[in-house]
Parts: structure tokens; sequence; C-alpha cells
């Protein structure tokens, strides 16, 4: 049996597969942020609910350069299929798959990696719900298994205001992860926040009156933004952006707060940009389409990655020394 969840990709490696009554083999691409694209327990079920000899877990990612200590799916994986491993023989594949996309054929036929899972009794480990109070400086809305998930899944509307308008109130807050959650509606946060992670919220919304005008750091990746949000533009002691695996599509000037100095752009749709920096000191624009970079106005040297970019077909101007990444 074979399950292909995914694009060409996918589909172009499922067609390489053997194809046996014994064998259960799943092909499917990390989304956005290194995460799965459909919920765990979709995949547990297949393993638990067909019985096969043998099953073979294909996963294609952004993973080439990598040491495997950060390929951080391949840790959830093992852990959460370790129990599973008792009565069942599971191996998980790991591709590239940037070069299987761009028909880099072998690719397909010789994986990064290859993972026999072994058997133990994996204990999730529960976030405990906290008693926040006037002290709380930091609050992390994901909870403690392999791979993580935000306590905030399966709340109302209703409840998730309130979660956060009690958190509003709290004097102390600098700092508030809560990533992984679509549909998430934002209207009030605490004053004194500094640095605010949204990674992988799909159908974000955040009224812009009530993000504190303090923030430092904010992690808007992986929300499928087509665009950026008007209301980075008016934050003025923002030092770090981060807005990487998006969908931006940019062609001429970017304007950036005046006091920026870390943005990560990385797996956009940037053909050309042109950056009027004054603090900006590292910028990321790796695995975009990217022809054409101005940089203007630096006052010091900047760091500029690059990786997965055709450097063939790039042109960059700038005024000031650089340092690439590749």
């Amino acid at each position: 049996m074979l399950y292909v969840y995914g694009g060409d990709s996918c589909q172009e490696l499922s067609k390489t597969l053997k194809i046996d009554d014994n064998l259960l083999s799943i092909v499917f691409s990390i989304v956005s942020d290194d995460r799965l694209p459909f919920c765990l327990d979709k995949l547990k079920n297949h393993i638990f609910e067909d019985k096969y000899n043998n099953y073979h877990i294909h996963v294609l990612g952004d993973l080439i350069g990598l040491p495997l200590t950060q390929w951080r799916v391949r840790n959830y994986l093992k852990n959460e299929l370790s129990f599973f491993a008792k009565d069942r023989n599971i191996h998980i594949y790991w591709y590239d798959g940037d070069k299987i996309r761009d028909g880099n054929y072998f690719f397909i036929h010789n994986p990064l990696h290859i993972d026999k899972i072994s058997h133990f009794d994996y204990r999730h480990n529960e976030l405990a719900v906290e008693n926040f109070d006037a002290s709380t400086k930091e609050i992390n809305f994901l909870n403690h298994r392999a791979y993580p998930e935000n306590n905030l899944l399966g709340k109302t509307k209703k409840e998730v205001n309130y979660i956060f308008a009690t958190i509003a109130e709290l004097p102390c807050v600098e700092k508030i992860v809560c990533p992984f959650i679509d549909n998430l509606q934002i209207r009030t946060l605490p004053k004194s926040l500094k640095k605010l992670d949204l990674r992988g919220c799909t159908n974000l919304k955040v009224d812009p009156k009530c993000i504190p005008i303090a923030l430092e750091k904010i992690n808007l990746s992986a929300c499928d933004f087509i665009e950026i949000p008007d209301y980075v533009y008016d934050l003025s002691e923002l030092n770090t952006l981060f807005l990487y695996k998006n969908k931006l599509e940019i062609n001429g000037v970017f304007k950036i707060p005046k006091n920026l100095e870390f943005l990560s752009l990385y797996r956009n749709k940037i053909n050309s940009i042109e950056f009027d920096t004054i603090k900006l000191k590292k910028i990321n624009l790796g695995a975009n389409p990217i022809k054409k970079i101005i940089i203007s106005s630096a006052t010091e040297g900047i760091e500029l990655g690059l990786r997965k970019v055709n450097c063939e077909e790039l042109m960059i101007i700038h005024d000031h020394e650089l340092t690439l990444e590749f």
C-alpha cells in the first residue's frame, strides 16, 4: 500500500518506490518550519491500523547541509513512533526535497539518511497549566511532547480571547511563544512585551492597536503571508524580524523598520530587492528566485545569506563591506 501526501516532488519519488503486499509506504514533505503536513495522529493511525510486515516512511525536506541534530522532525518522529516498533519494522528515509524538485534524480534514489526505529515506551511530558502572576516574564503555549503542539488547540475563540486578555493584564511579561495554531486572532497583548513568536500561525490576525511599540523581536514565519502586515513597519524599536517560508513577492524597494538589525526572508518568492539600510547587520535571502539585490546606506558590514540561491544569475550592488554565506 502507498500513501502520498504532497505535490510534484512527492509524486516523483513515489513512482520509484517498490509496491509490495507486505509493505506500507508513506510519502510526504515537511512543510513550513519543519512541521508535518497533517496531524501526527494521522501518521500513527496508518501504522497502528494497517497490518504489514514493513513500514517505510519517506520524508522530503530542506535538509541538505544541516547536521542530523538539527533535523527537528527526525527527533519528533523517532520518539513518537518508537512505541510501535515493538512489533513492527519501521524505517524512515530522509530526502532533499529541493534537489528532487529541481529534477536531480540522484537524490531520489539516494536518501540523505535512513533511520530504523527502535522500540522504547516513550511517555509524553505534558506542560502543566501554570498560574501566571504579576512576576511572570515568559509565556510559552507549546506543550512538552517530542512533537510540540500549541496548548490552545481545541479551545474556542472566546476561550483564546479570555486567555490573551488575562495575559495582557500582567505587568512583567516580556516574551510570548504561541506558534503552530491556525486562525489565531489576537486582540490584546501586554504593554511590556518585547518578543513575540507566532511562526506557523496561518490565517493570523493581530489587532495593530494592541502591539506594544517597544516590541523588539517578532517571528511571523510560515504564516502563509503574501504581503507583510502593515503593523510591522510601525514597530520603531524592532531589531529582529523573521519572515521566512512565507509567500512574499518582492520586486523593488523593501521598507524596513529603522532600528532593524536582523532580517530573514528565507524561502519566499523574491525576484529583486533593494534595501536602504542603516543598522541592518544580517539579511537571509536564501532559497529565493532572486536575480538582483541592492544594498545602500549601510553604516557597517553586512552578512548576506544566499543558501540555495542561483548565484550565476545574481547581481549584487552594495556600497559597504559584504560577507556572503552559502
